[in-house]
């Protein structure tokens, strides 16, 4: 994505309301499901890498069962899911995945006011293995997850994974391993 700005700030930001069109838009853009952000590479840091998070999250139980509703809060010891007006926490050892909605594509808001959309490649998802859950925060009001990846991908894999700044990422769902680590299944959607 090029930005007409001077600034390196203003071609960064997002933003994109769940559920609340834009007047402007009308019938035209579909409701949007998750909140997008659009960064240049150098926004992008090993230990702070962004990602956005769909609304809907369905957690499946280790002992059967499942819950679904918003990820609010997730720490190395439980997670907290927005049911409604209620939360619920739940510790992780008793957790299996976090998988969250499939979008098709994403309607971005631009620095400069206007929208766009931003699709995925068909079928891709990449897989990054053994990140520490402590590695881990989520950002409720933005729509967000932070992962610091210093400890799991080299410098020239982590330049590698965010080459393009017309590039966002969208996780696609968390994987708990027995060791307490995540595997993390991210989904990447270019903007058009």
């Amino acid at each position: 994505m090029r930005s007409n700005s001077s600034s390196p700030a203003l071609s960064l930001l997002l933003l994109m309301l769940l559920g609340v069109q834009a007047p402007l838009l009308g019938r035209m853009a579909p409701t949007p499901l998750a909140m997008a952000q659009v960064r240049p590479a150098t926004a992008a840091t090993h230990s702070a890498w962004p990602v956005t998070l769909p609304k809907k999250a369905t957690v499946r139980l280790k002992q059967g069962g499942s819950l679904t509703g918003r990820l609010v809060r997730l720490t190395p010891s439980a997670f907290t899911l927005a049911v409604g007006a209620q939360t619920r926490t739940v510790a992780m050892t008793q957790v299996s995945t976090i998988e969250f909605a499939k979008l098709e594509d994403l309607w971005i808001t631009l620095p400069n006011g206007g929208r766009q959309r931003a699709r995925p490649p068909r079928g891709l998802s990449l897989p990054i293995e053994a990140v520490p859950s402590s590695a881990v925060q989520v950002n409720a009001v933005t729509d967000t997850a932070t992962f610091d990846l210093t400890q799991v991908l080299s410098e020239a894999q982590f330049a590698k994974l965010n080459k393009d700044p017309g590039v966002l990422f969208v996780l696609n769902r968390i994987e708990m391993s027995a060791d307490g680590t995540l595997t993390l299944r991210v989904r990447p959607y270019r903007v058009d």
